[in-house]
């Protein structure tokens, strides 16, 4: 399996997940294992041994995750054969492997990429991307996220990504220009739209991000925490009638502790 990075920076690491992602594999798992790393100048491996049965079938692999130059590749050996027979057979494997293509691309060459290339290549980066993500190394999620994006902006999980990693960074103004750059119909979602009205909130354009909390919670879009921010922005600016209103609206359409332990702040 191959994908092009590019100039994306990823470890070997985080490039398993994504790669190992697209055979239905977790990683990291207490069944991997015989892990070896080999770097060379301009190229690195991780190796290592995988067992998973499948409908009562023991399948054993080596899979090697490569990295050279701007690109990644996955190779995977596999057998059912008895364990006693497994090095033999995959050593046999993975030596008749050979990788020719060039270490970098150009630009106009993404023309000779098919659509599954490109599938493959946006869920990759975007799976890396939620590896550094979950390790709070989000400057080194943004990037990749939106890369994989960049592949296929109709996609809500990774536009998402996108906006969580910027709300988690403190950067509200890339994330107006963010949500600025996409289709106007993007907003009509009350997820992006409530990402929306709380950059505007952190970038202390409180009118603006009032109106968009009340078309966002007018839509029936829950979220206490969300209604909080938006309840203590009409407290701050002394809309104390308006936020009962908005608190007993909200209230209706489902109970929540939180929100009714606002009324005593207000």
């Amino acid at each position: 399996v191959p994908v092009w990075l590019g100039a994306q920076k990823v470890d070997n690491d985080a490039l398993a997940v994504g790669l190992l992602d697209t055979m239905n594999i977790t990683y990291p798992d207490n069944d991997f294992t015989h892990r070896q790393e080999q770097n060379e100048e301009g190229s690195s491996r991780l190796q290592f041994d995988y067992k998973r049965t499948i409908e009562e079938t023991v399948y054993r692999y080596r899979i090697s995750i490569l990295h050279v130059g701007e690109f990644g590749y996955m190779v995977a050996a596999w057998t059912t054969r008895n364990e006693e027979h497994v090095d033999a057979i995959l050593n046999d494997a993975m030596k008749r492997v050979k990788i020719t293509a060039p270490k970098s691309f150009t630009l106009k060459s993404t023309q000779h990429f098919s659509n599954q290339d490109l599938k493959n290549q946006g869920h990759i980066l975007n799976q890396a991307g939620l590896f550094y993500f979950k390790a709070e190394e989000y400057e080194r999620a943004l990037p990749l996220f939106r890369a994989a994006n960049a592949i296929d902006s109709t996609n809500s999980d990774r536009i998402n990504n996108v906006l969580l990693t910027l709300s988690r960074l403190k950067r509200p103004k890339d994330g107006l220009e963010f949500l600025a750059a996409q289709p106007k119909k993007l907003l009509e979602n009350p997820d992006f739209l409530s990402f929306k009205a709380y950059f505007l909130n952190k970038s202390s354009q409180t009118d603006e991000a009032i109106t968009n909390y009340a078309k966002v919670f007018s839509s029936g879009y829950r979220s206490d925490e969300e209604f909080e921010d938006y309840i203590d922005l009409l407290i701050t600016t002394r809309q104390y009638d308006r936020a009962l209103t908005e608190v007993g609206q909200y209230l209706q359409a489902g109970d929540s502790l939180p929100v009714r332990l606002l009324n005593a702040d207000i």
